[in-house]
C-alpha cells in the first residue's frame, strides 16, 4: 500500500515538474520578444529624437536629416537617414550614405526628403548601405506631427509589430525632436 501511495505522489510531482517546465518555456519566448521590442523602440526613439529635421513619414518609412556632421548648416546627402520596414526580411533598416561616397557632399533641401516615395532612389545612390535596427518586425507605421510648426517640436509616432514563433507583440512610441525641426 505504501508503495502505491509513493508511486502516486511521485507521478504527481513529475506531472507538476513537466507543467512548470512547459510554462517556463512558453513565457520565456514571450519575454524575449517583449524585451527585443522594447530595445528596438528605444533605439528608434534615440535615433529620431537626435534628428535635426524630419522630412516625411509614412506607413513603412521615415526620411530625416540625421544631423549636421560638418556644422555648415547645410544638409548633405551623407547626413540623410531613411528608416524603412523591410517586410520580406521582417526587419527595420536604417539606410545612410557613407561619407566616402562620391555623392556624399551633395547639398540637399527639405524637398529632397519631403516624400518617402523616393526611397528606392535613395537606396540606389552609390555608397548607400542599410543597417538592421530591429529583427522580427512584421509591421511598421510612422506618422509625423507638428511638421513646420513654429511653436511645437515635431513628433514622430510609430507602431511596430514584432512576431516570432507564433507570438506577436505590438510596441507604440513617439519621439519628439530635440532640434527645432526647421527645414534646412
Amino acid at each position: 500500500m505504501g508503495l502505491v501511495v509513493f508511486t502516486l505522489v511521485l507521478g504527481a510531482v513529475a506531472g507538476l515538474a513537466v507543467a512548470v517546465g512547459d510554462g517556463w518555456q512558453a513565457t520565456e519566448g514571450a519575454q524575449a520578444l517583449e524585451t527585443a521590442s522594447r530595445q528596438a523602440a528605444a533605439q528608434l526613439e534615440r535615433t529620431l529624437r537626435a534628428a535635426r529635421y524630419v522630412g516625411a513619414a509614412s506607413a513603412g518609412r521615415v526620411a530625416f536629416w540625421v544631423g549636421d556632421a560638418n556644422a555648415d548648416g547645410k544638409m548633405q546627402l551623407s547626413e540623410i537617414g531613411l528608416i524603412e520596414h523591410d517586410a520580406a526580411a521582417s526587419r527595420l533598416v536604417l539606410y545612410t550614405v557613407a561619407g566616402t561616397s562620391s555623392m556624399a557632399a551633395l547639398v540637399c533641401t527639405a524637398g529632397d526628403i519631403g516624400s518617402t516615395q523616393d526611397a528606392a532612389t535613395f537606396k540606389a545612390i552609390p555608397g548607400c548601405t542599410g543597417r538592421a535596427m530591429a529583427a522580427n518586425v512584421s509591421a511598421a507605421s510612422f506618422a509625423l506631427y507638428n511638421a513646420g510648426s513654429t511653436t511645437q517640436s515635431p513628433v514622430v509616432e510609430f507602431v511596430l509589430t514584432f512576431a516570432r514563433g507564433g507570438q506577436a507583440w505590438t510596441r507604440y512610441g513617439a519621439a519628439t525632436l530635440r532640434a527645432e525641426g526647421v527645414a534646412p
